[in-house]
């Protein structure tokens, strides 16, 4: 299975739903996942080190993005890796 992020705590739409079909055909099937390293989708930055891991009892596979991805300005990745819009004027 290929999807563009992966893991116990990454909770996109399409990689949750790739993370409960991996675990639901791995108990009739060889299952294994290859993914980015990346964790957050705004940035595409490698958090996670490349090679090999299992979550969930399913192996992953990591490669590192080549290219990340700039934050356009007046944007900052949040403490749980999300990116989020700061205000550009002062809220009063």
């Amino acid at each position: 299975m290929v999807v563009q992020r992966y893991g116990a705590d990454i909770s996109g739409g399409a990689e949750l739903h790739a993370r409960h079909l991996a675990e639901h055909l791995a108990r009739f099937a060889d299952v294994r996942v290859l993914t980015t390293c990346a964790r957050d989708y705004m940035t595409w930055k490698n958090d996670l080190p490349p090679g090999e891991e299992r979550v969930g009892g399913i192996p992953v596979e990591r490669f590192p993005v080549t290219h990340e991805r700039s934050l356009p300005a007046g944007t900052a990745a949040s403490p749980n890796g999300k990116a989020s819009r700061r205000p550009t004027t002062k809220m009063v």
